[in-house]
């Protein structure tokens, strides 16, 4: 086959491993291990990694994988301290290798930062009594538990545990193991200056740091030998003052190399706070390939290959990188979890098939961190890909969605997807609902990737769309085999006796046009949508007041959304007043009534309602014989949620 992008699917020997292409899957987090096997390979693990594997992945890394019982970096992850691990881990190679993929493990000790669980707000949650080592006896980051300092004996006994891994994983079938050594864990610790405080052999100066991280390297060849391929993954950059320079890696990458490392795999940041962890895996609003001159740099150092990564989104990115030198391989795990069959359709030249990662982290990181399994806002099926092949086992049904919004039209391409014939109507002029409206805030232009995609996929699964056509009246349950009904959300508004035309204003309504609205504005509602059109207002010149009855803005979002947009409105001049209630809107001025004081405020130019929403009523009948309610008609949530609860029921529905 004549690929369309000969560099990226070319294939490269790296020591006794040939790889297909230059395309790398780096680890990224899953927890799918079983509540009550702990630590073992699952059925979802088999499903997710082999998807990608036969999706045209080059090299695949897993998750991190914990080499002590005491240090590992998830609740959910993968863990090799013990024999009894392999046979799973076995099998697990079994699926990738018969997908002609090329399997590596991705080894961690987390040392101070881990593990850590935050709940939806950002907020570290303990998990027990633990008793906290670190290279220097600094605080965890986030807990503030003072962790104690690892001393000789106990370093050698973890350069052990990752020999041993190293030789589990050999004994599995692995093609190489990877040690993590970025992102603030263990071995990053060691190098970087403001982890490392120690006076002994192991601190000091660039070659006191690196001296740990040498001997891991060490103990890991002298068991397992050069068979087995050695990746070493760097932060290159910490993105944080007084972190590890790149001088200082220009010199350690040499020593790797010397060693007798493969493979020097380019990150960057470290995985300290919730800003810290968007360096590392950036949201929409962060720009992509930022870490490529460090991948260049690393490479003009070593002779052995380079991977570059971070936000390497479309197949052109990635081929002029590997055409230019840059890096011998790139790596991207948004974009796998999001397309598993990217490559495939990128070396097809069916580039417009791909089903693009938009930077949301709702689905993937978010969710990690909390301890729940991961998902995707573009892609519902991680991890469920051998129980959802798509095909129908009985008959041919007919479909009718009422409602164009991502539940919707996630509704009919599963739907169609499976062999059913499927027809949409959405009175609006366009597809999208409110997610057609959540780009307009610069920093979330990508968002518009969500609907389009959607929209894409359901065309081509073809699905018969009725735009402009508002569904009325008895709906014909007759005429088909079920009713999705995916109306979306009503506003919630607030009482108002108000007379005078022009003032109020809904949120929906101001993002189509925003510069339509006077030069002071209060929004009512500091959720997510209320904060993103306050920005989006604010650049337009207005004078804007936040008004929120809780003690604080975003809470609807997740716990690494969140700090981005907090940093972002920190910059601005809006007001925002948190537990302040709006009691009406009236000719005479706003009532509102804040810690228990009501004051009346001078009506401004425009007053917008960002308060939430409820089910849409008009067909929010209650769910009977064929119809079922989907989405946010069902139960308000988020994007995810909507597309998520659409998927579930779907699914069931077209069996």
């Amino acid at each position: 086959m004549q690929s369309h992008f000969p560099h990226l699917f070319s294939s490269i020997q790296i020591g006794s491993m040939k790889v297909r292409n230059r395309i790398v899957m780096p680890a990224m987090s899953t927890n799918f291990a079983e509540p009550e096997r702990p630590g073992y390979v699952s059925a979802r693990h088999k499903s997710y990694y082999g998807e990608r594997a036969k999706g045209g992945a080059g090299l695949i890394f897993t998750e991190t994988v914990n080499v002590n019982p005491l240090r590992g970096s998830r609740k959910f992850g993968l863990h090799i301290y013990d024999d009894r691990y392999i046979p799973g881990l076995r099998e697990l190679v079994e699926v990738v290798h018969g997908q002609g993929a090329r399997f590596g493990m991705q080894l961690i000790h987390s040392g101070r930062i881990g593990p850590m669980q935050v709940d939806s707000s950002g907020t570290p949650q303990k998990s027990g009594a633990i008793q906290y080592f670190a290279v220097s006896p600094l605080p965890h980051p986030m807990m503030g538990i003072l962790a104690q300092e690892f001393d000789k004996t106990q370093l050698e006994e973890i350069a052990g545990y990752f020999a041993q891994a190293a030789v589990r994983a050999k004994k599995a079938g692995f093609d190489a193991v990877e040690l993590h050594g970025g992102h603030g864990y263990m071995l990053n610790e060691f190098l970087s200056p403001r982890t490392n405080k120690r006076q002994d052999l192991y601190g000091g100066d660039i070659e006191g740091r690196t001296r740990f991280p040498l001997l891991v390297v060490r103990r890991l060849k002298e068991s397992v030998g050069d068979d087995l391929i050695l990746s070493y993954r760097i932060s290159v950059v910490e993105f944080v003052e007084g972190g590890t320079s790149l001088e200082d890696y220009k010199f350690f990458v040499k020593k790797l190399e010397e060693a007798g490392v493969h493979i020097i795999h380019v990150s960057g940041g470290i995985n300290e706070t919730p800003l810290d962890m968007n360096r590392v895996i950036p949201p929409m609003s962060y720009p992509a390939g930022k870490l490529i001159p460090y991948a260049e740099q690393i490479k003009r150092e070593v002779r052995i290959p380079v991977i570059a990564v971070q936000k390497i989104q479309i197949p052109h990115q990635a081929e002029e990188i590997i055409r230019e030198g840059k890096a011998d391989l790139i790596a991207t795990a948004r974009a796998f979890i999001a397309d598993p069959h990217w490559p495939r359709k990128a070396q097809e030249g069916k580039t417009d098939e791909i089903r693009q990662c938009v930077g949301c982290n709702q689905g993937c990181i978010e969710r990690i961190v909390m301890e729940t399994s991961l998902t995707c806002l573009q892609n519902p099926e991680v991890g469920l890909e051998d129980q959802y092949g798509g095909g129908r086992k009985g008959k041919r049904k007919k479909f009718l969605i009422i409602g164009g919004g991502p539940a919707g039209m996630e509704a009919a391409y599963v739907l169609a997807r499976q062999g059913h014939e499927v027809q949409l109507e959405e009175k609006e002029k366009q597809l999208g609902g409110t997610a057609g409206v959540a780009s307009v805030l610069a920093e979330k232009k990508e968002f518009k990737g969500v609907v389009e995609n959607l929209e894409k996929q359901m065309r081509k699964g073809g699905v018969k769309v009725a735009l402009g056509k508002e569904a009325k009246g008895p709906l014909p349950e007759k005429q088909f085999d079920a009713i999705l009904v995916a109306t979306g959300s009503t506003p919630i508004l607030p009482k108002m006796s108000l007379r005078r035309k022009g003032v109020f204003r809904l949120a929906k309504e101001v993002f189509k046009n925003p510069e339509a609205t006077g030069k002071k504005v209060v929004i009512l509602g500091g959720g997510s949508v209320g904060i993103e059109l306050a920005e989006v207002l604010s650049r337009l010149g207005k004078e804007i007041t936040v008004v929120e009855m809780l003690d604080k803005v975003c809470a609807d979002l997740g716990p690494l959304n969140r700090p981005v947009v907090l940093e972002r409105i920190g910059q601005t001049n809006i007001r925002i007043l948190l537990e302040t209630e709006v009691l009406e809107i009236r000719d005479d001025g706003l009532v509102i009534r804040k810690k228990g004081k009501e004051e009346t405020w001078e009506l401004p130019d425009t007053i917008i309602a960002s308060l939430g929403g409820r089910p849409e009523p008009t067909l929010a009948i209650p769910e009977k014989g064929s119809i079922r309610r989907i989405g946010d008609c069902r139960q308000v949530g988020n994007a995810l949620e909507a597309i998520q609860d659409a998927f579930r029921t779907a699914l069931e529905l077209g069996k």
